[in-house]
C-alpha cells in the first residue's frame, strides 16, 4: 500500500500503533477525525513517507522527535490539535520539508529549527504561543502564517519583509534579539532588591504611563486604519457601481484590487437605517463579534469600519467565487465529483456546528449557497 486515508470521519482513539508496519507507505491522511492520545513515535519507522496529514483532531503531548527522522517528508500538516511544547530542533534535519501547517495548537518556545530548512516554502504556525524572532527565510510569507503569536517579532532589514508583516507584526528589540543569559544568585538578588525598591514609583507612575501609551497606540492604531480605509475607497472609487459584484438582503458587494502588496479584497456595505441610533447600536455590536470569529470553515473578517448610517466589512476576495457560481454561472461548469462535494457539504457542517454550538455568544444565520 502507497497511500493511506482515512480523513474526514469519525475514528476514535489513539493513532494505530500497527501503522508502522506499512514500510512503503507514501502518503498517511488520518486527518479531521475524533483521535487523541500522542503522535507515536514509532512513525518515524515509515521511512517513504512523503506526506503526513493529523490536523483536525484531538491529539496532545508535545511533537515527537521521532518524525525527524522521516528524511523524506513534504508536508506535514499538525493543525487543530491540542499539541504543546516547542518545535523538535532535529526538523532542521527535515531537508525535503515543503510544507509545514502547525496552527491552532498550544506550541511555545521558538521557530529557530526551522530556519534551517531551506526549501519550505509554506508555513503556517499561527495561533500558537510562540516567541522570538521569526526566522530571516520565513520572512517572504503571509502575515496570516503568523497570527495569533503575540510573542514573535520581526527584524527587517533591507526592506526584505512583506508589507503586511511589518504593519501587522512588531519590531524585535534588542532583547528579544539576543539569547538571554542565566544570572547568578546574587544578581537575582539584586534584582530582586532593586524591583521592590522601583515598586512603589511603578505603581505611582505606571497608571498614567499606561494611559498615556493606550492613547498613543489608539492613534496609531486609528491611523493605520485610515490608510487601509482610504485605500479601499480610493480602488472602489467611493464605491462606485461599477465595482460592485453582488447584492444581497443585508447590504452590497464590492471588489477592491489594492495591489499587488495588498491584494483583493472584497467590500460589503451594510446600511443601518438611518436615525436609528438603537439599530446601529446592534448593528455594531454584532460586526464586532462577527470580528472575533475564528474557524478553518469560516472566513475570516479582516477589518470594519463603522460611519454614520453604514458600516463596511472587508474580506479577502475568493477568486473562485461562491458554491452558487460553481453550481450555476460557470460554463462549462467544473467536475464536482461526489468526493469534493462531500467535502464541501462536511466543511460547511463544521462550521455551523461551531457558530451554533462552540461560539460566545452562539450565533445562528440564514444561510445559503451564495
Amino acid at each position: 500500500m502507497l497511500n493511506f486515508d482515512a480523513s474526514h470521519n469519525m475514528f476514535n482513539g489513539s493513532i494505530p500503533t500497527a501503522l508502522r508496519t506499512m514500510y512503503g507507505l507514501l502518503t498517511l491522511d488520518l486527518s479531521e477525525n475524533l483521535l487523541t492520545g500522542s503522535i507515536p513515535s514509532s512513525i518515524s519507522q515509515l521511512q517513504s513517507l512523503i506526506e503526513l496529514r493529523l490536523g483536525g483532531n484531538s491529539l496532545g503531548g508535545t511533537i515527537p522527535s521521532a518524525i525527524e527522522e522521516l528524511k523524506k517528508l513534504e508536508i506535514l500538516n499538525i493543525s487543530n490539535n491540542g499539541l504543546t511544547g516547542d518545535i523538535p530542533s532535529g526538523f532542521s534535519k527535515l531537508e525535503t520539508l515543503e510544507q509545514l501547517d502547525a496552527s491552532h495548537n498550544h506550541l511555545t518556545g521558538t521557530l529557530a529549527s526551522l530556519a534551517e530548512i531551506h526549501v519550505l516554502t509554506q508555513v503556517n504556525i499561527s495561533y500558537n504561543l510562540f516567541t522570538g524572532q521569526i526566522p530571516a527565510s520565513l520572512l517572504n510569507s503571509s502575515f496570516y502564517s503568523f497570527v495569533g503569536n503575540p510573542g514573535l517579532c520581526i527584524n527587517c532589514v533591507l526592506n526584505n519583509c512583506d508589507a503586511n508583516l511589518t504593519r501587522n507584526l512588531r519590531r524585535c528589540t534588542g532583547a528579544s534579539s539576543r539569547k538571554q543569559k542565566g544570572l547568578t544568585k546574587f544578581q537575582t538578588g539584586m534584582v530582586v532588591a532593586l524591583v521592590t525598591s522601583a515598586l512603589v514609583f511603578a505603581i505611582v507612575f505606571g497608571t498614567g504611563f499606561f494611559i498615556l501609551q493606550c492613547q498613543l497606540r489608539e492613534r496609531h492604531d486609528a491611523e493605520e486604519d485610515d490608510i487601509l480605509f482610504r485605500k479601499v475607497m480610493r480602488a472602489t472609487e467611493d464605491l462606485d457601481d461599477r465595482h460592485i459584484i453582488g447584492r444581497g438582503a443585508h447590504g452590497t458587494v464590492y471588489k477592491a484590487s489594492l495591489g499587488s502588496q495588498d491584494g483583493v479584497y472584497a467590500v460589503k456595505k451594510l446600511m443601518f437605517g438611518g436615525s436609528d441610533q438603537e439599530g446601529s447600536r446592534s448593528m455594531v455590536k454584532e460586526i464586532e463579534t462577527v470580528g472575533k470569529v475564528r474557524h478553518r470553515n469560516l472566513m475570516r473578517l479582516e477589518e470594519y469600519w463603522i460611519r454614520k448610517d453604514y458600516g463596511l466589512l472587508l474580506y479577502r476576495y475568493m477568486n473562485n467565487g461562491s458554491l452558487h457560481d460553481i453550481l450555476h454561472h460557470i460554463h462549462p461548469p467544473p467536475l464536482l465529483d461526489w468526493n469534493l462535494r462531500f467535502n464541501i457539504a462536511l466543511g460547511t457542517a463544521h462550521g455551523l456546528a461551531y457558530l451554533h454550538f462552540d461560539c460566545v455568544p452562539a450565533m445562528v444565520f440564514e444561510i445559503s449557497n451564495q
